[in-house]
């Protein structure tokens, strides 16, 4: 609730002037939010400070300033200490670049984790006050109920550091011991990578962008989950936006925020389903439609057609390469002549953990490892990076693969040849190479 002073204060010489209906109507504004809110009144001083804490996250706290509250919070303490610990969580999740925070209860404490580069690490360990009051704060930001523990609740809230916005994406769940919560951190699309900057070689990023200037067609990326489609999916759209382009996303959940497109998240239940969607979405007279995931034949079916009547459709699927892409669609039972009519390329992708620098050893095998160390929090790892394998099949190759699930064709190449003069080099350990 904000007003604005200037329409009811003015001052001139010695002499404040107060417009009395306006004072009035704010009096009656705060006895009705009173009745099912907390007003507390501040010091001028209090009020800033509390202010800051809570809007900007301009402070910066180390991991130890985190530790010394984290036993230390119980229904005694100040909300603004609160307030400060749980913004100091998000401060030190954005300084290690984390894409998720994992709060955790366990018998008789609770564990905040992040996740660094695809690694899960322990952080800090929070008492039973602590953490209840911890959650019931993260709650209070996304707009769940405190009073449900019992229930999962998903939420959503946001938070700005220097200037960049942090959307937070909240899950609730319950356990044996309390509940849990995982928030996922999300930077708003434009720090989405730029397409030259995805990881792609220029032999690749050639012809990709050569798909994806065609007016319709299918483009598929596949891989598993936190393999970066997402990312990509978003990148190839800054790519290919412009004003003359009506550019709609069917995604669940919506991911990244971008007010250039026309985003549209899905709800199952209410029956508002990715097929649903894409349904209506083809009375929206787009020129180009994201569809966040395939799950079932209808999707499937539906995208594809859509691409054969003047659409450029762009989904992901969760398989491992190119030839398990096209299997999945068979496998739901999607007419093979759709699929040959209307495929442009698959690009199958993989994060891959790159070894620290700082503390990489070889060992007598001549295959390399990290054993961890301040540099890289202990993980090992100081980066992750893409690797792909781009496939655009030529007529022969989709009609075997079409006509025959188990054709011997030539895949994976690219992928495989990448990791193989990674592990070569000392950047990832051997084990990367199972995809």
């Amino acid at each position: 609730m904000i007003f604005n002073l200037n329409n009811i204060i003015h001052k001139q010489d010695n002499t404040i002037y107060i417009n009395k209906s306006e004072l009035n109507s704010i009096h009656n504004e705060l006895s009705d939010f009173s009745r099912s809110n907390k007003i507390i009144f501040l010091e001028q001083s209090e009020f800033f400070k509390l202010n800051s804490s809570f809007n900007h996250l301009n402070e910066k706290e180390n991991i130890e300033e985190l530790l010394n509250f984290s036993h230390s919070i119980d229904d005694t303490t100040e909300e603004s200490v609160l307030i400060k610990f749980v913004n100091n969580i998000f401060i030190e999740a954005i300084k290690l670049e984390a894409s998720d925070i994992h709060i955790e209860s366990l018998e008789n404490s609770g564990l905040v984790k992040f996740r660094v580069n695809g690694i899960l690490t322990k952080e800090i360990e929070l008492s039973s006050p602590t953490l209840k009051n911890t959650i019931n704060r993260i709650k209070v930001i996304s707009n769940l109920d405190i009073s449900q523990t019992n229930f999962p609740q998903d939420g959503q809230s946001q938070v700005v550091l220097q200037g960049l916005k942090y959307d937070l994406r909240i899950s609730i769940i319950p356990n044996f011991f309390g509940e849990r919560v995982v928030i996922r951190l999300l930077l708003n699309s434009n720090k989405i990578p730029l397409i030259q900057d995805i990881g792609f070689n220029s032999d690749t990023l050639s012809k990709i962008k050569k798909q994806l200037n065609k007016d319709r067609g299918f483009i598929l990326i596949s891989g598993s989950t936190g393999s970066g489609k997402s990312t990509t999916l978003h990148s190839f759209l800054n790519y290919i936006n412009s004003p003359g382009k009506n550019i709609i996303t069917i995604e669940d959940p919506v991911e990244y925020k971008n007010e250039k497109l026309n985003q549209i998240q899905i709800n199952p239940e209410i029956n508002f389903t990715f097929y649903e969607a894409l349904k209506r979405v083809l009375r929206q007279d787009p020129d180009i439609i994201m569809l966040g995931e395939i799950r079932d034949q209808k999707s499937a079916e539906i995208a594809i057609k859509s691409s054969l009547t003047g659409h450029l459709v762009l989904s992901t699927l969760h398989t491992n390469s190119a030839k398990e892409s096209i299997n999945r669609l068979l496998d739901l039972n999607v007419k093979p002549f759709l699929i040959s009519s209307s495929l442009l390329c698959i690009i199958s992708q993989k994060l891959v953990k790159i070894l620290c620098e700082k503390c990489k050893v070889q060992l007598p095998t001549g295959d390399f490892k990290s054993k961890g160390c301040s540099n890289c929090n202990q993980t090992g790892f100081s980066s992750r990076k893409l690797v792909y394998e781009y496939f655009e099949p030529t007529e022969l190759e989709l009609e075997e693969l079409l006509n025959n699930k188990t054709a011997n064709i030539k895949e994976s190449n690219e992928l495989v040849k990448s990791l193989e003069k990674l592990v070569n080099s000392g950047y990832i350990e051997n084990n990367n190479l199972n995809i």
